[in-house]
């Protein structure tokens, strides 16, 4: 597997070929997840600053995309912060681009971007879950 992976998988354009396991193919082991949400955004959203907090969630995905910038990659858009996948080679800079990310959150609009990052093969071997309230 690549840094190409996501661009060299098969895709489909119906949507109900969602449902169909012969369209999935596994992971590449060698890729990173990362993980951005902002700390309280349900009451910054309540407070009227929703579009701070899909500003933040989509300055994520950008900072990553600008990074990967010679490679297509896969992310979910969350709203308030977002996941990303990104393969071995770009997961320095990956990692800092989003730590900027971080910083600018707190400065200029004063809310809290948690970041988190795990290897897809740590997924594959911890094969555990836990629940937090």
């Amino acid at each position: 597997m690549s840094q190409n992976f996501w661009k060299d998988i098969p895709s489909y354009k119906d949507f109900n070929a969602s449902f169909d396991v012969k369209n999935y193919v596994p992971f590449d082991p060698d890729w990173h997840l990362f993980i951005a949400d902002i700390q309280g955004s349900t009451q910054a959203i309540k407070d009227g600053r929703y579009k701070d907090v899909n500003m933040i969630g989509a300055m994520s995905i950008v900072a990553v995309l600008n990074v990967c910038s010679d490679i297509e990659i896969p992310f979910v858009f969350g709203g308030d912060g977002a996941s990303i996948l990104v393969p071995k080679a770009y997961v320095e800079p990956s990692k800092m681009a989003l730590l900027a990310t971080k910083e600018k959150s707190e400065t200029d609009f004063n809310l809290h971007l948690r970041i988190g990052s795990i290897a897809v093969k740590e997924l594959y071997t911890q094969k555990k879950i836990a629940k937090y309230l």
